[in-house]
């Protein structure tokens, strides 16, 4: 009789094998995407459950959530390149349904929304890394972070933080925290959070990725309170200070009178989507 090789029964075994895993892989059962043509600014993306709901949103937003790292680094529009205009301007509504009723974790929605959106918006893409301007933040100014006394990590639900005027009675709950505007400037507040919250409340008064370089660890109380003024890229060159305005505490300054760090200015290697080729979904 002659015999199989060993090299042969691995390489069909492992066909097997992965075949079993695509099988069993969920999937989007039932996908719908219209066009939105409310007109209205605002947009939503939700995952709960077994289903995944985006209304009001472009493909620029679905893309950040499609590819947005688990650990919450900061990921900025200029780190996904290629698009064309009508993905950044048109609006649409989904709604999507995975098989089975059982409650799935944010990679697997994630990769099922990567997959439905080479389905349906024909997109093929790849990785790049290339040296773009950051910030660094760091620690200039020992013990001004104030550690949550409760260190145990927080419970965040969905349910919105409570909206008003922030004051020592409306703190926000443990593990979450909220930015609110007012006539003369900016406060943000958070309770038993890590410096990666701090981050992305931050992260959207910057041009710019905010890299933690701070090497704090737990959880903090934050209180922080800035001029409603525009920030003002650094010069990227060695040693190169943050720009201040001659009038009120700008943000530079008041992260770090307030809070002990310090944002620098620096190159660092980002990883890019390049986006290869794109179509318009049609509408079902």
């Amino acid at each position: 009789m002659k015999r199989i090789p060993f090299l042969a029964i691995l390489v069909v075994f492992t066909m097997a094998m992965l075949s079993i895993a695509q099988t069993n892989r969920p999937s989007f059962e039932v996908a719908s995407i219209k066009p939105n043509s409310s007109g209205q600014r605002g947009g939503a993306v939700d995952a709960a459950g077994n289903r995944f709901v985006a209304t009001n949103v472009t493909l620029l937003t679905l893309l950040h959530f499609a590819y947005r790292p688990l650990d919450r680094t900061p990921f900025l529009n200029d780190q996904i390149v290629g698009l064309p205009g009508w993905a950044m301007a048109d609006r649409f509504d989904i709604q999507a349904k995975a098989e089975g009723g059982g409650r799935m974790g944010e990679d697997q929605i994630q990769r099922l929304l990567q997959e439905l959106l080479a389905e349906r918006f024909a997109l093929k893409l790849h990785y790049e890394t290339r040296n773009l301007p950051v910030y660094e933040l760091v620690v200039s100014k020992a013990g001004k972070m104030h550690p949550a006394t409760d260190q145990t990590p927080a419970t965040v639900t969905r349910q919105q933080p409570p909206s008003g005027v922030i004051n020592d009675a409306s703190l926000p709950p443990r593990g979450t925290g909220r930015m609110k505007m007012t006539d003369s400037g900016v406060i943000v507040v958070a309770t038993a959070v890590p410096i990666a919250t701090l981050i992305g409340m931050l992260q959207g008064q910057f041009d710019r990725a905010i890299l933690n370089k701070t090497g704090l660890n737990g959880l903090f109380d934050i209180r922080l309170e800035f001029a409603r003024e525009s920030t003002t890229p650094a010069p990227i060159q060695q040693n190169a200070g943050i720009p201040t305005l001659s009038t009120g505490a700008t943000v530079y300054a008041a992260i770090e009178e307030q809070l002990g760090l310090k944002l620098r200015a620096v190159k660092a290697a980002l990883p890019l989507l390049v986006v290869d080729s794109l179509e318009k979904p049609t509408p079902n």
